[in-house]
């Protein structure tokens, strides 16, 4: 037989949960959306903010590129506009 004794460890070890990063500036695109939906001034269509990223990289660019663009100022406000009225 076995003399020696495994002593069992049953101190709770508590999770740490991390934190984010408080530096890092993250593009946010809450003042261009309506109803979720950002305006794509490449093809004129309106898709859901969540999305918007994924799309923008169809047009081998970013979602930042696009809303800080001087050339796509006035398309997407059009658009924004646009899309307002059609709600009202």
């Amino acid at each position: 037989m076995n003399d020696d004794v495994v002593d069992l460890n049953t101190e709770v070890v508590k999770k740490v949960a991390k934190r984010s990063n408080s530096n890092t500036n993250r593009f946010v695109t809450t003042q261009w959306q309506v109803h979720a939906q950002l305006p794509c001034p490449y093809c004129g269509q309106w898709l859901a903010a969540t999305n918007f990223s994924r799309h923008a990289k169809r047009h081998l660019t970013t979602t930042q590129d696009i809303f800080t663009n001087e050339k796509f100022r006035e398309k997407i406000k059009e658009m924004i506009q646009a899309k307002k009225e059609e709600l009202n």
